[in-house]
């Protein structure tokens, strides 16, 4: 619950934020969300889990953002475990940067990151090596700077043999290098690369 609170409580100050820039039965939605919550318990009550919940599914909103993103682990997690056992696939965690732009900046960046990611993953080489993906945008703030960071947070499906081959195998370097050729900036100095670790 503690973590459920937290959320709340940004809910409360999305509201300040958000009012004037939505229609009022929107604002009535994003304040009245979660003040009503279904759980379903075993006998004990030891284990509990929400059936229901009057979610205001805004995009915008901290609880149904962070409801969602729980949601879409959970499925990535269990089609990685199929996808895996089923077919033979081993994953890379991949982490795409650039450098942080001002608030006016932020929505050409987005979709300039959005082209780039197309002309990455159309690349010969990452073609041949990547044999699915999941991509999720995450976008920080830096308020001492007052300025936006958006990267990409990317999972990619390979062959087991990915590792080994070295005519497949894409160092950290070389992705660097294909990522600043994607997006045609140089200025780019960091990608982050690891292989998924199974527990």
């Amino acid at each position: 619950m503690e973590k459920y609170t937290e959320k709340k409580l940004r809910n409360q100050l999305l509201q300040t934020f958000i009012g004037k820039h939505v229609t009022d039965s929107t604002l009535l939605r994003i304040k009245e969300c979660n003040t009503f919550m279904l759980f379903l318990a075993d006998k004990t009550l030891e284990k509990t889990k929400l059936h229901g919940a009057n979610s205001c599914k805004h995009r915008f909103c901290p609880v149904c953002s962070w409801r969602k993103s729980r949601k879409n682990a959970l499925k990535i997690s269990i089609l990685m475990q199929y996808l895996k056992e089923e077919e033979n696939k081993e994953f890379v965690f991949l982490t795409l940067t650039a450098p942080n732009v001002k608030a006016d900046e932020l929505d050409d960046e987005i979709q300039h990151y959005n082209k780039s990611f197309k002309r990455l993953m159309e690349r010969k080489e990452v073609k041949a090596a990547v044999k699915g993906y999941v991509r999720k945008l995450e976008v920080t703030y830096n308020k001492e700077r007052d300025d936006y960071h958006p990267h990409f947070h990317v999972v990619l499906a390979v062959n087991k043999s990915y590792f080994t081959d070295t005519k497949a195998y894409i160092t950290r370097n070389r992705w660097l290098e294909l990522w600043q050729k994607s997006t045609k900036n140089p200025l780019i100095t960091q990608v982050d690369v690891r292989k998924v670790k199974h527990t």
